[in-house]
């Protein structure tokens, strides 16, 4: 018999296993790619895929990193259910792309603005 733990767990990854799925699907409707082309690009059974989509199956980080790589997505986009989690994410990935367009001097000015933000009393 399951103890009450083992049984909050099993649910708990079977939500996550669902979640993350959704977002597979998702992802790969954006890019109107189907099934079958997405599983033969990152080499896995188009039924796997299914039932990963579906939320029946789990899937491992690396084959997650494969998915995401074709997609354009990241990790963090397959596991943030948070819609206030993925704003900050997308306002981090703007920020990292804008400060890898940067050279050094800009970088250092940058940084120096960012020391008087949080040195001033003002916040949220």
């Amino acid at each position: 018999m399951q103890s009450v733990a083992e049984t909050d767990n099993k649910t708990d990854k079977q939500i996550r296993n669902a979640a993350v799925g959704r977002r597979i699907r998702g992802a790969r409707l954006e890019k109107d790619i189907n099934q079958k082309t997405l599983a033969e690009r990152v080499q896995m059974d188009p039924k796997y895929l299914s039932r990963i989509e579906n939320g029946h199956s789990g899937v491992s980080r690396e084959l997650l990193l494969r998915i995401g790589r074709e997609l354009g997505k990241g990790l963090d986009y397959f596991y943030i259910d948070n819609p206030e989690l993925e704003a900050a994410y997308a306002l981090d990935a703007e920020f990292a792309q804008k400060w890898k367009q940067c050279n050094k001097a800009q970088k250092l000015t940058i940084l120096n603005i960012m020391d008087a933000v949080l040195k001033s009393p003002i916040r949220e």
